[in-house]
């Protein structure tokens, strides 16, 4: 037979088990007309599609928290890293520049007085956006206001891209501490 019929049973017995599942008895292929299909549908319909969505949404959220605490974890390793501390051209400089200003604009907003402001609707946009590579630009400034530049998010994607590569390429693997992780750094 061909792959594609091979497939296309297997696909059909996967689809009888998980109908057996949630029915609770078991469907044989002759039991799979369109009739039985349909009450099966109903039964699973009106038995568990509360609890589908919710265990949707909860995935969905899961997945989002994910993706966020990859980005996050990628500029916490890229930024200000102690080791290149006298070499102030690994952060003063190209994407690894921008990434500190994104961190500043992200992290360490300020009044007009200067006092912090912690607004966390600001930094989870501003991650989202450059999760998404947005392509809404952005005025980052340095700390003392004499460096300014215009990027979008997805410039700011781009250099952390650039920048984590760049620091992986030069990193030792993490010795293997017993715990269960993504094997190494490039797993995010």
């Amino acid at each position: 037979k061909p792959l594609a019929d091979l497939q296309r049973e297997d696909m059909r017995a996967l689809g009888r088990i998980i109908l057996s599942l949630a029915t609770g008895s078991e469907l044989t292929p002759t039991d799979c007309t369109d009739q039985t299909l349909s009450q099966c549908e109903q039964y699973v319909g009106s038995h568990y599609s509360s609890s589908l969505v919710s265990l949707d949404e909860a995935l969905a959220g899961e997945y989002e928290a994910g993706r966020t605490l990859r980005l996050l974890l990628k500029l916490g390793f890229i930024n200000e890293r102690p080791e290149f501390g006298v070499d102030r051209r690994w952060s003063e400089t190209g994407d690894n520049y921008v990434l500190k200003l994104f961190r500043d604009y992200v992290f360490h907003q300020a009044d007009g007085n200067g006092r912090p402001v912690m607004d966390l609707g600001h930094v989870m946009t501003a991650v989202n956006k450059l999760d998404a590579a947005d392509e809404e630009k952005i005025v980052l400034a340095s700390r003392d206001g004499k460096n300014i530049i215009i990027v979008s998010f997805a410039d700011v994607a781009r250099c952390l891209e650039n920048a984590y590569g760049e620091l992986c390429d030069g990193s030792v693997p993490a010795p293997d501490m017993g715990h269960v992780g993504g094997g190494g750094p490039r797993g995010f």
